[in-house]
């Protein structure tokens, strides 16, 4: 059975940046097993790449990042909360780009 381009990208975008095979947590969980959660999480890392890109000094960001990391994790297993802190982020880092 041979998929469409379309159909491919589509099923590259449903799995989020981290390894769905080794996660324990209920919310990392719920972001693999969710096609909107896992591709906020793909755009909120493209976001933090040209972020940590633009700076000159990115010290700030990284330790920024680990903080949303573990926010995201101990956050209830909540899509709509989850969608919110991911666009929040998405948000938070595209303008941080492109203020620098």
């Amino acid at each position: 059975l041979r998929r469409s381009l379309a159909d491919q990208l589509q099923l590259i975008q449903s799995f989020p940046s981290f390894n769905c095979a080794i996660v324990t947590s209920d919310v990392l969980k719920l972001i693999c097993a969710t096609p909107e959660l896992a591709a906020a999480d793909v755009r909120l890392t493209a976001a933090y790449k040209a972020a940590l890109a633009r700076l000159a000094t990115p010290r700030d960001l990284i330790i920024g990042e680990r903080g949303w990391i573990q926010k995201r994790t101990n956050s209830p297993a909540d899509v709509n909360a989850l969608l919110r802190m991911y666009q929040d982020g998405i948000d938070y880092l595209g303008k941080l780009a492109v203020a620098n």
